[in-house]
């Protein structure tokens, strides 16, 4: 596959209807998880972004700077390509809010970001509200996309005991204040596109 030194163009961007007669959801404790969050063809338009984009992707980092505390790489969303999930999240949060017992709120904000896990990578155990900068993040969530059939294995969100596998077209929500990691990623080819890829962000309140 031909790598681009710059994202692709969005040649449309269909509008997407609102969530009406939801998916699979699975609730727990400490997460709220939706099974096949969009159409087929916008699942994938989001992961053939994501994933013919490598030399747009940059290396991750941590706010402490922490070495060897986590292995993965971010890319920007383009705002109009970042409304397919915000605006999900944003019809979504009502039922989250009352899944996860946390009083309602109008959202200041949803921030959007990707996220590629490679071979061998990982996040080690954090927050995503630790710093006065990201105090008012409330919920975050995890939009997962991956090739199909499946190319990789590990990647799990660990949440307490909980483990989340990622399921591609599915999206968790949880506390932005809870402690949570990824575990480490083993991919079976050296193919930019068969890693672990994400659309990530936070609602702050």
């Amino acid at each position: 596959m031909a790598l681009r030194s710059t994202p692709l163009t969005l040649p449309y961007l269909p509008q997407l209807s609102p969530v009406k007669n939801m998916g699979v959801t699975n609730i727990t404790r400490f997460h709220y998880q939706l099974l096949d969050l969009l159409p087929k063809d916008f699942n994938q338009y989001l992961f053939g972004y994501a994933s013919e984009s490598q030399l747009a992707y940059s290396q991750a980092t941590t706010v402490t700077n922490a070495d060897s505390y986590r292995e993965g790489m971010v890319m920007l969303v383009p705002a109009n390509m970042a409304e397919i999930i915000t605006s999900q999240v944003k019809l979504l949060l009502p039922n989250v809010l009352e899944a996860l017992k946390m009083p309602f709120f109008v959202p200041n904000s949803v921030e959007a970001s990707f996220t590629y896990y490679g071979d061998k990578c990982y996040y080690k155990i954090h927050n995503d509200n630790g710093t006065p900068a990201e105090a008012n993040r409330t919920i975050s969530y995890v939009y997962y996309m991956h090739a199909l059939p499946k190319q990789f294995s590990g990647g799990q969100l660990k949440i307490g005991a909980e483990l989340i596998e990622p399921i591609n077209n599915s999206i968790v929500f949880f506390k932005s204040s809870l402690w949570h990691e990824v575990l480490p990623v083993s991919v079976l080819s050296n193919q930019f596109s068969s890693g672990r890829f994400t659309l990530n962000g936070w609602v702050r309140k």
